[in-house]
């Protein structure tokens, strides 16, 4: 009882945690335990040798290349429109037919559930096994060609030389197939095509499209970091989807009480099969989180496999005025009970006990500077206000979070200290 009153939880939401943590727990052939004692209990089960050996691999992406004769299969979307145009790449390090080869780059494309994905390998020579991968989700209304945060996930390619960088570019097939080849086109996001109409999600994520993908991206179960842009936190929640108690029905658009609920969820759900389970950390830009039930699969991932673990982590960035935004980041603040501390930059930083859960909301650059559209920042938390002489509050828009999310995630955590050293073997390469 005296630990329950020191980490400020209630006795009721401690013991729904608990049970949560039992329910957890279980075998990889979906059988579960009920061993409170298991330090193990809650983690996602790790499927055994024989049953990876089963699971289709990287194989089955390689198997099916981009290559120069492809050019004729490959449009551009147009923003708000189902209409398509020619495909041209603002960015060289994106170019699908580039007139020399890419060194080290390479791209193919993979298929969930009849949705077709552009998979970029930026570094093979990077993918040994035990390297993390970071997994990049544009999430914008054009491919990563012309993103706005592409040259964000370049970056981190460039200064995380321990690291490789696969790339999900999501496609759509405009028409039907002539001589067995069927032409495609990026995705843009908020646009009514033939299909159905499509808002911030991927429909090849769906019915658990997403979570084989990302089982087929690595070469050796390696683990990955998932870095998301703007909507591309909608689909990325559904590589964390849990299974309803049945019967048990909510309505996710009218809950008072965000921390409370959060232990109830974790009651009444419990993780399917197949979730991938070498997931290290999540870097999030400006994510226009909608309060939903993949929103709720991410926070209790977040409370049951990376608070606990001080070996992954959880950051995400936004600004107070970003409407789709600051009510996503208000409810994780509540249910994840995080407490924040304004700097001399204008930057609220919220965080758990741990310091793995972090949380950057930018303030405002003009009056009133803590209030977005769900009200007064410090009124709906509990942070501290800086109280120094003089404030520097930075203008960021949109467009820009990725690089500025970039910049302070290398810059004012340890997250990724661990990837900005080459490996020795590379090292080695780079002088021979």
């Amino acid at each position: 009882m005296k630990l329950i009153r020191l980490i400020g939880i209630s006795p009721l939401l401690a013991l729904l945690l608990i049970l949560a943590g039992i329910s957890q727990n279980c075998t990889a052939g979906g059988k579960r335990a009920a061993a409170a004692s298991d330090p193990n209990a809650g983690r996602v089960a790790v499927p055994d040798a024989a049953e990876l050996a089963k699971m289709p691999g990287i194989e089955t992406v390689l198997a099916h290349p981009i290559l120069p004769q492809h050019r004729e299969l490959y449009f551009d979307c147009i923003e708000n429109s189902a209409g398509i145009t020619g495909l041209r790449a603002q960015f060289a390090e994106f170019d699908l037919f580039p007139k020399a080869p890419h060194n080290d780059r390479e791209f193919y494309l993979a298929e969930e559930a009849g949705w077709p994905f552009v998979v970029g390998y930026h570094g093979r020579s990077r993918m040994q096994p035990g390297r993390t991968v970071l997994v990049g989700l544009r999430g914008e209304a054009s491919g990563f060609h012309k993103s706005a945060a592409t040259a964000s996930f370049l970056r981190l390619y460039q200064d995380l030389p321990a690291a490789t960088l696969v790339t999900v570019d999501e496609y759509r097939y405009v028409d039907k197939a002539t001589g067995g080849k069927k032409p495609l086109a990026p995705i843009c996001h908020r646009g009514r095509y033939p299909d159905r109409y499509i808002n911030t999600e991927s429909p090849g994520f769906e019915n658990d499209g997403g979570k084989r993908l990302l089982w087929r991206l690595t070469a050796h179960r390696n683990p990955v970091i998932i870095v998301s842009y703007s909507n591309a936190t909608t689909p990325r929640n559904q590589l964390l989807d849990r299974r309803i108690r049945k019967g048990q029905q909510w309505d996710f658009k009218h809950i008072k009480d965000y921390k409370s609920f959060l232990g109830e969820y974790l009651l009444n759900t419990s993780f399917p099969e197949g979730v991938y389970p070498f997931i290290k950390g999540f870097i999030d830009m400006e994510g226009n989180y909608e309060v939903n039930k993949p929103f709720w699969d991410m926070l209790a991932y977040i409370k049951l496999e990376v608070e606990r673990d001080p070996e992954k982590f959880f950051y995400s960035a936004a600004r107070i005025d970003k409407y789709d935004a600051y009510a996503g980041h208000l409810a994780m603040i509540a249910a994840l009970d995080l407490t924040g501390v304004e700097d001399a930059d204008g930057v609220i930083r919220f965080t758990n006990d741990r310091q793995n859960v972090v949380l950057d909301l930018v303030t405002n650059p003009y009056e009133p500077f803590y209030r977005g559209t769900s009200g007064d920042i410090r009124k709906l938390t509990r942070m501290q206000v800086y109280t120094g002489k003089q404030i520097k509050r930075p203008r960021a828009t949109h467009f820009k979070m990725g690089d500025w999310t970039v910049e302070r995630v290398l810059t004012t955590t340890n997250f990724l200290e661990s990837l900005k050293q080459a490996p020795l073997e590379i090292s080695l390469a780079r002088i021979q």
